[in-house]
């Protein structure tokens, strides 16, 4: 049977936890990445802008209702990346670099994972929100190496925002609770705890500082030393099963 279809309207005519005009307080870091010790070699721009990134259903259903995609106003070809985890079909998502800062909100419909940034609200398989996760990995390793956060937002109740977002928006909550974004928050997850204990045990996290950190760092993640992807696939599979046995075939 043909599964019902994640409710993209509602998701996207909600503000969800975005606070207008947040980028002016702090240099618009989300979408700059400008710091004095990141001076990459290898990433695009040398680590300058951010990376725009749209679930492939999100950037699917945006296409076809006349959604306008950041970067494509510039040519801009918006790159596939596919992660076969074991399942019928693989996680694949949409992304493109991104330095409008803050003005992206009059050129471009924002994904679902910038509108919740600077958190990934983590869904269970019974539709709860089981915790909340750092949404960018610049920021989050800042913050576990250097103890503070680049983003003022990041001081806020991560939970509480979220929480309130969806406090008394049943249409909402029922929307974010669909198996297809239920896999997706799992799957950043599970990146997200492989990563940060590979990045706590890597030599360079306790040996380097500053920018030669950052140039080792980014060879390291690059290098997919700093995450398990055996790892993340097998947590993928197994909510996938859950899944499934809940809610029937959905990526059928």
């Amino acid at each position: 049977m043909s599964f019902e279809p994640v409710d993209w309207h509602t998701i996207h005519s909600r503000p969800l936890i975005s606070v207008p005009d947040c980028w002016k307080g702090c240099g618009g870091f989300c979408c700059s990445n400008s710091h004095p010790d990141f001076r990459f070699r290898l990433l695009p721009n040398g680590g300058q802008g951010t990376i725009v990134v749209y679930l492939d259903d999100e950037y699917a259903w945006l296409k076809a209702n006349g959604h306008r995609i950041c970067g494509e106003d510039e040519g801009k070809e918006i790159q596939p990346m596919i992660f076969d985890f074991g399942g019928p079909r693989p996680i694949m998502l949409r992304h493109v670099p991104c330095r409008h800062l803050g003005r992206c909100n009059e050129l471009f419909t924002k994904p679902l994972l910038c509108r919740t940034y600077p958190f990934v609200p983590v869904i269970g398989v019974d539709g709860a929100i089981e915790e909340v996760v750092p949404a960018a990995i610049l920021d989050a390793t800042f913050e576990l190496k250097e103890g503070l956060s680049l983003c003022p937002l990041n001081d806020a109740p991560g939970p509480t925002l979220i929480r309130e977002a969806l406090a008394g928006d049943d249409a909402l909550a029922q929307a974010l609770r669909h198996p297809l974004i239920v896999l997706h928050t799992q799957g950043i997850k599970a990146f997200w705890d492989s990563y940060r204990e590979k990045l706590l045990a890597w030599d360079g996290f306790g040996n380097l500082s500053g920018q030669a950190f950052w140039q080792a760092w980014e060879l390291a993640y690059l290098g997919r030393r700093l995450v398990d992807r055996d790892k993340v696939a097998a947590h993928l599979r197994h909510v996938h099963g859950a899944l499934v046995a809940r809610h029937g075939d959905y990526l059928g």
